[in-house]
């Protein structure tokens, strides 16, 4: 069975890299954060900022820096590891989801996963909303992930590529949240005794710049090319795909979001 459950087509904008700022730059500004005028520390500050090649500089500085600027450089740091997330909310503002994706799909693991994630559902929810608004089909999906109350806090999973024989940590309760280039867990290529892991039985959603090709359930997919999925109930599912969605012997079950 062939469906397109959502497809969405997004031509992927180059990145503009601005030139790194020369370490004796870098250095002056740090020294300007210990200055006895409020005006320069609080310039410095926001310079430092803009400098993500700075950070190396600024843990070094750490050490040796009086109680005010440590909090400064700290302050700076935060910044700059919160960067990705500004990035993300950016894009899902602009409705750029092709480099939405690509970031997702390219984040290491770090503390900022529980708002990365809500990010993600909430991109979700706005696609859904908008189909929805537009008579496209979509239904409301009441079970699904995106109307999961509170929190949602999956275990995320950060690899180049996931497969079946990728090794995971065992959870207890909850599910996982994979983000990667390439997802291929169809399971045809598994052989007899072979280790398989528990991802295609417990996988919430999924977030591939690539392909993704699953045989088991989830609720939320972002792939940057195609989709296939084989056998397991789709049910309270969303997928944006950047290529074709394929549906191979699963049952479709009350809110799936199937478009005509």
């Amino acid at each position: 069975m062939r469906s397109v459950v959502i497809v969405v087509s997004c031509v992927f904008s180059s990145w503009v890299m601005a030139g790194e700022t020369s370490l004796d730059t870098v250095q002056l500004l740090i020294k300007k954060l210990a200055s006895k005028d409020f005006e320069t520390r609080e310039s410095a500050s926001e310079s430092l900022k803009r400098l993500p090649e700075a950070s190396k500089s600024l843990r070094e500085a750490f050490q040796s820096a009086d109680p005010e600027t440590k909090g400064r450089i700290e302050e700076i740091l935060e910044y700059h590891e919160r960067r990705p997330l500004r990035e993300l909310n950016q894009l899902a503002k602009e409705g750029r989801v092709s480099e939405f994706i690509n970031l997702v799909a390219t984040l290491p693991a770090s503390k900022l996963d529980p708002e990365i994630c809500e990010a993600v559902r909430n991109l979700g929810r706005t696609i859904r909303d908008l189909h929805e608004k537009e008579g496209k089909g979509i239904t409301k999906l009441k079970n699904s992930v995106l109307n999961t109350p509170g929190e949602w806090l999956p275990a995320v999973l950060s690899e180049k590529r996931v497969t079946e024989a990728t090794k995971v940590r065992s959870i207890a309760k909850g599910s996982y949240f994979i983000r990667a280039q390439e997802v291929d867990l169809d399971q045809e290529r598994v052989k007899d005794r072979q280790f398989v892991n528990e991802l295609g039985a417990n996988t919430s959603a999924i977030v591939a710049s690539g392909n993704v090709r699953l045989n088991g359930e989830t609720g939320l997919i972002f792939a940057g090319g195609s989709i296939r999925l084989i056998g397991g109930r789709i049910g309270a599912a969303l997928f944006i795909s950047g290529g074709d969605i394929e549906l191979s012997n699963c049952r479709l079950e009350d809110y799936c979001s199937c478009l005509p």
